[in-house]
């Protein structure tokens, strides 16, 4: 578990260390320049939710190897019920939400997550 942890620290910080280079990035791929700055917010967002992501999944896999896939199922439903009805609406009424708030709504869901996985954990 130990080493695990510190793959995703290590993989973190590689995210992280990215994040000036971005822009860069996104003009080597051929990204139009009115799409550059928010291509680049989009991206940094879309990093830091995935790096909750990753530290997510190590403590939803500590909970099943304790045996307790009953709560863990139950947050997972739920955060899969709230990124489906979320998508649809940017899908269906894209006034509402803009691709930016769309990966915000994502990182926030993440993070919701972090805190009913470390509830959990106390229980």
């Amino acid at each position: 578990m130990n080493t695990l942890i510190r793959l995703i620290l290590i993989i973190s910080l590689i995210f992280l260390m990215m994040f000036p280079f971005i822009p860069w990035l996104l003009k080597l791929i051929s990204t139009p320049d009115e799409f550059i700055e928010e291509g680049a917010m989009y991206f940094r967002l879309l990093m830091v939710a995935t790096i909750i992501n990753f530290i997510n999944l190590v403590y939803i896999n500590i909970e099943k190897t304790r045996g307790r896939t009953g709560i863990i199922m139950i947050l997972n439903i739920m955060t899969m019920l709230i990124k489906l009805i979320l998508s649809a609406l940017f899908v269906y009424v894209r006034d509402l939400l803009s691709i930016l708030s769309h990966i915000a709504v994502s990182l926030r869901i993440e993070l919701l997550l972090t805190q009913d996985t470390r509830w959990c954990q106390y229980q």
